[in-house]
């Protein structure tokens, strides 16, 4: 007698686990804010002229990015997307924020990390202090 348990399974399992991963990702885009800041500033080129800073940490809004954040610094602004794409782009598409958007700018030094907190249309994006200690200069207050 064939048992149809191990089948369904087999099915039921990669189709549950992706509608799960799925909405996990779309309830941290829109607590963290990333969803907020794509409305505005999705962008589907690629800095001209800077390198990736890859499996970077950062925290934007509320959401903790840990290893996750490709950033660079570029004259035109600050480009921030998720990767490896195929695992955590859904609901992160990649952003092109420019850097006269930054209205706000300060040092912050957290339990096991510190890094520069820049606010963009009312949401705080943590980095890596060393990636935008050069871009200060480009950020008009």
């Amino acid at each position: 007698m064939d048992d149809p348990v191990l089948p369904f399974i087999l099915v039921a399992f990669p189709i549950a686990f992706t509608a799960i991963w799925s909405l996990v990702l779309f309830i941290c885009s829109v607590v963290g804010g990333w969803h907020r800041l794509a409305s505005t500033y999705s962008t589907d080129r690629e800095p001209a002229s800077s390198e990736w800073a890859s499996w970077q940490r950062g925290r934007i809004g509320l959401v903790e990015m840990k290893s996750t954040l490709w950033i660079a610094t570029a004259e035109e602004g600050l480009y921030l997307k998720t990767g490896p794409a195929f695992v955590f782009r859904f609901m992160h598409p990649p952003l092109l924020i420019p850097w006269n958007k930054v209205t706000d700018i300060k040092d912050v030094n957290q339990l096991f990390f510190s890094g520069t907190a820049l606010v963009v249309d009312g949401v705080t994006i943590v980095l890596p202090r060393d990636l935008i200690e050069e871009a200060k200069s480009r950020i008009e207050r």
